[in-house]
């Protein structure tokens, strides 16, 4: 496009819902990143361009590093925009359109009206930070990527010929969330200027030849990350669209302009973020909050933004992996949670709905369902930070490696040949946990320091133990590699002895009252009436095959 085509064609978007979301790229005081802070620079790119120096292959200021915006999303959360140039072709010189003059020339950059884009071809990388306070002052401090929603508009208008030249233009974005819901397409002609737009969509990258449109339909390819657009209008029609997506945190926005050696060529894109979605009731957003505690507090919402309040009608399962581990904790129906940091999670949302006069049982209802996968990534701290336990069966490999107190009566490994075992808590010095002190929620529904568990066992067993604001969560992994032999667990520790003749027996269980004898079949003996044999020795947590002789 020329100079007169921008001249007449610029359009400014305003709309209710971009009055405080859509970032204004041309105006906006920009901030660089100085450790772990972010500083003003006092500065906007309202005159910044790259000229025939350095700058048409570094960036300038836009690369490397590059820059980032304060932006409130509708809901009122702290974000930060972080804008980075990445090159002057999104395919690269030789590659797709294979555009020479953007890899020899200078590229201008296009920020007016609050859009972002340049001239000839560029591709940017965008990032979606939150801030570690997520509302109120900001703490000009990142706290992780934010998942969220983004608007695209086009305000510089596509076009496949203009007087004089014969050219195809070429937008891309390609989101790089594996969460996300991909694109949707809000509108051909949202701006009421072009009754004639006609752009056409692939969701691959097929752009070959200058001025060729050859693979592109004017059907939106719906759900995918990835969108490359042309203009499929005669003449000198335009085209343009808006379209959004949800749960996005990183994607690219490039453009080539093939044919025009002269640097003519301009496309430009308002974009807006945390802009609600309602056409998409499906979507989930998984906010995160620092606590004093130095506790994440995780809470799913909808895509109003409203806290999600989990029923039969909306089930919100957390899968948690502490830190190393590979299988999870479950909480079912549980929000929002609190997690420590580095702690990866897995989010999996059902909404329910049903048909007219249909029952309402799972069976015969829709569901749309949505799994969001994340590792929380905070500067927060609190006593929380060393708030840290030990799963463990005796004699296992948490055992050996941290030398822990076993008491006896639960010193039964499984490890050893036993059908049933018992799996503790520790804390960090060894000790077993005092039940007193700690909130503890084993997932068969148990409580206290420790269960007794039998049968096969296969990494089923988990817990969530509180401690004032602190939580954590576990799930014990049989492993037993550095395990010896059965003598090492509780028989070892037990001094009672293999064999005892009828009269040490009964001796024993007159000064034991709390240990019963049982035969092999599990029947009670009476300690008057025994007969030489194998029989089992009980006080209902520790036990010992014995053998009594005459």
């Amino acid at each position: 496009m020329n100079l007169t085509k921008i001249n007449l064609l610029l359009f400014l978007l305003i709309t209710h819902i971009y009055s405080y979301s859509q970032l204004d790229f041309h105006n906006e005081i920009y901030y660089t990143k100085v450790g772990g802070d972010l500083v003003s620079s006092s500065q906007n790119l309202s005159s910044f361009n790259f000229n025939s120096g350095q700058n048409s292959t570094t960036g300038g200021i836009l690369g490397g590093a590059g820059v980032y915006f304060p932006v409130m999303d509708s809901y009122g959360n702290n974000l930060w925009v972080h804008l980075t140039w990445l090159k002057p072709d999104p395919n690269g010189n030789n590659v797709g359109a294979n555009v020479p003059s953007t890899n020899k020339e200078a590229t201008n950059v296009y920020f007016t009206t609050k859009s972002i884009g340049g001239w000839t071809g560029f591709l940017y990388e965008i990032e979606i930070y939150l801030d570690q306070n997520q509302t109120g002052t900001r703490a000009n401090k990142l706290n992780g990527l934010f998942p969220t929603t983004v608007k695209a508009a086009s305000v510089e208008f596509l076009t496949t010929n203009f007087p004089g030249y014969t050219f195809t233009e070429l937008v891309n974005f390609n989101i790089l969330d594996n969460n996300s819901s991909g694109w949707f397409l809000d509108s051909i002609n949202f701006s009421g200027k072009n009754l004639k737009s006609n752009p056409g969509f692939s969701s691959t990258k097929n752009f070959s030849s200058a001025g060729s449109v050859a693979g592109f339909t004017p059907s939106f390819p719906f759900g995918s990350k990835d969108i490359y657009a042309v203009s499929l209008a005669m003449g000198t029609d335009y085209s343009e669209f808006m379209m959004s997506a949800s749960n996005v945190s990183r994607f690219l926005y490039g453009y080539e302009c093939p044919g025009l050696n002269v640097g003519q060529g301009a496309q430009a894109m308002t974009l807006s973020f945390g802009v609600p979605l309602k056409t998409d009731s499906c979507n989930i957003t998984i906010l995160k909050e620092c606590m004093p505690s130095g506790m994440i507090k995780l809470t799913a919402v909808d895509y109003l933004n409203q806290v999600i309040q989990a029923n039969y009608k909306h089930e919100i399962l957390w899968n948690i992996f502490q830190k190393g581990e590979t299988k999870p904790t479950q909480l079912f129906n549980k929000n929002p949670i609190d997690v420590q940091n580095g702690t990866r999670f897995e989010c999996t949302s059902k909404k329910y709905s049903w048909k007219p006069n249909l029952p309402k049982t799972k069976v015969l209802a829709d569901v749309c369902k949505q799994i969001i996968q994340d590792t929380v990534t905070s500067e927060c701290h609190g006593p929380c930070d060393d708030f840290d336990l030990i799963l463990s069966s005796c004699e296992d490999d948490y055992d050996k490696a941290n030398a822990l107190q076993f008491p006896d009566p639960i010193c039964v490994s499984i490890c050893g040949p036993t059908c049933d075992y018992y799996i503790a808590l520790f804390t960090k010095n060894g000790q077993l946990i005092d039940p007193k002190e700690y909130d503890i929620t084993w997932s068969n529904h148990k409580k206290g320091a420790f269960v007794h568990l039998m049968g096969s066992y296969y990494n089923h067993i988990s817990c969530v133990v509180k401690k004032g604001d602190c939580t954590w969560y576990g799930r014990y992994i049989e492993s037993c590699a550095n395990y010896s032999n059965y003598t090492n667990n509780a028989q070892a520790r037990n001094k009672i002895p293999n064999k005892m003749t009828r009269f040490e027996l009964k001796d024993f269980l007159e000064q034991n009252i709390t240990y019963k004898l049982f035969n092999v079949l599990g029947q009670l003996q009476s300690k008057n009436n025994m007969v030489s044999g194998y029989y089992i020795l009980s006080d209902g947590i520790n036990y010992r095959n014995l053998y009594i002789v005459h």
